[in-house]
């Protein structure tokens, strides 16, 4: 049976206007086979895996209301043209857009958007994931601050894990020091 694979693995994301019928239209529509509904829980949000009709791909779609994402993580023989699919088939956020948002930091709710979908779509590893959090890490409102930990949390990227380390001893609110401490107690090793 096919696995899960970080060898490459793509994510996209949907657009927040995307409905849970389209998402299920595009995969009937697909012909992509359900294979797992996993439930939320602290540690993930919930997910349903498919896999391509070929059995090639695994097809990954979880939704994230914390973060207030769709998306989904494509892995196995061509995760990319699944992408185009998905992009083709459902309203989605590509580099262009999330850039727009990113680029707005006044607006906390949409910057922390951007922030969340860009570290989202990105490979892990890409030094823009530290970039993008590197920044949120430095945000002027505390709100923004924190929540930009979770993300750094849920990216699992060991340079994000570095900043949230260093916002645990140096940001300027109590809160948020002490919520990197609590994300730094509960990230995975490894």
């Amino acid at each position: 049976m096919l696995e899960p694979s970080d060898d490459h693995q793509v994510t996209v994301v949907l657009r927040e206007d995307v409905t849970r019928d389209q998402v299920d239209d595009a995969c009937w529509s697909n012909g992509w086979l359900l294979s797992d509904i996993l439930p939320a829980s602290d540690d993930a949000p919930s997910r349903i895996v498919f896999m391509t009709p070929d059995r090639l791909n695994l097809v990954c779609y979880f939704s994230d209301p914390r973060m207030g994402a769709q998306f989904f993580v494509l892995s196995g023989s061509d995760p990319d043209a699944v992408a185009a699919v998905i992009h083709e088939t459902l309203p989605t956020y590509k580099p262009v857009h999330l850039q727009h948002l990113l680029d707005h930091p006044e607006d906390a709710d949409r910057y922390l958007r951007g922030v969340a979908y860009s570290v989202l779509s990105l490979p892990n590893g890409s030094p823009r994931i530290a970039e993008i959090l590197g920044a949120a890490l430095k945000h002027r409102l505390a709100k923004v601050r924190d929540e930009a930990l979770t993300i750094a949390f849920w990216s699992g990227d060991s340079r994000a894990k570095k900043l949230v380390a260093a916002a645990s001893r140096r940001d300027p609110s109590a809160k948020v020091r002490k919520r990197a401490r609590e994300l730094l107690g509960a990230w995975p090793s490894g």
